[in-house]
């Protein structure tokens, strides 16, 4: 893990943000209000997957080569 901490993204609401040591870089995760069903998104050079989890959802967000499932997986574990 690089870092955890409060997330400055969305300072009005009580989030968590971690960044990870991916294979070939950082994989940053955000914990945020709930949703219903898991999304991605995509751009240019990121991609995300938000996924819900219990009171909140995880957002996952890394390079578009970048395998974010086995965070998933892992976090879900935990």
């Amino acid at each position: 893990m690089r870092s955890a901490k409060p997330c400055e993204i969305l300072p009005a609401y009580e989030n968590a943000h971690l960044t990870l040591e991916g294979s070939q870089g950082a994989v940053t995760i955000i914990k945020t209000s709930p949703v219903d069903v898991e999304f991605s998104i995509r751009a240019e050079r990121f991609i995300g997957i938000i996924v819900p989890m219990g009171q909140g959802n995880m957002v996952l967000v890394g390079e578009k080569d970048k395998d974010l499932y086995q965070f998933v997986h892992a976090l879900r574990e935990r």
